[in-house]
């Protein structure tokens, strides 16, 4: 009986955890996230959670709901220099001295350092700065010690293509349970864009909620 019960618990974790590979994929390999809340699940998303809308310098004259301390040129100047990095290449001299010559942007580059590898970020695209920057800056609002900060989420159904991607996700450690979820947009001009894939995931959710356990 014993074996029985065994095996029968096997097969629904399994089949559980293949049902949530069917919504859900991790972009990148982030270490930082608990292993019980490494596989994404719709249950996670099931309880409110708040959504929010990140940009450069002026991001709240534009209507976006939060702003990260960067300009689009030093967000530029930064992506130049860990474009290089993320794929364990030398970056250009002369992009680090500017770096190095600005206060503001000196601190972000130490900051990253210190964090990307083991969030996973290889930079790939520009857009990935801001989404590192502003997952750490989240710290000051949510206990690392209680939160996880994570993105790149992947999210469709079945076989089906790509639906969207998740840039910026707060969840609690203890149960999973995210918190906010958001996007990031290094162009000021790209709020109604953000808005449309937060709304695009919130209705996805929905879809897929009432069928869960």
């Amino acid at each position: 009986m014993k074996k029985w019960g065994a095996l029968l618990f096997i097969i629904v974790n399994f089949s559980l955890s293949t049902a949530q590979a069917k919504y859900f994929q991790n972009l990148r390999n982030d270490q930082n996230i608990p292993y019980h809340c490494s596989i994404p699940e719709v249950n996670n998303f099931t309880t409110n959670f708040e959504t929010a809308t990140f940009s450069i310098d002026h991001a709240l004259e534009h209507g976006f709901t939060d702003e990260f301390p960067i300009s689009r040129q030093g967000a530029s100047l930064l992506w130049k220099f860990f474009k290089k990095v993320g794929v364990g290449q030398n970056p250009s001299p002369a992009i680090a001295d500017q770096i190095n010559k600005n206060p503001r942007l000196s601190v972000y580059k130490e900051l990253i350092l210190k964090n990307f590898e083991t969030m996973g970020f290889d930079f790939q695209s520009e857009g990935e700065i801001l989404e590192i920057l502003v997952l750490l800056d989240l710290h000051k609002s949510y206990s690392p010690s209680e939160y996880y900060f994570t993105g790149g989420i992947e999210y469709f159904k079945g076989n089906g293509p790509t639906i969207g991607e998740l840039d910026i996700v707060v969840g609690k450690k203890s149960d999973c349970k995210v918190v906010l979820i958001g996007e990031a947009k290094l162009g000021l001009h790209r709020l109604s864009k953000a808005k449309q894939q937060i709304q695009r995931f919130v209705r996805f959710v929905d879809t897929l909620a009432p069928s869960q356990p």
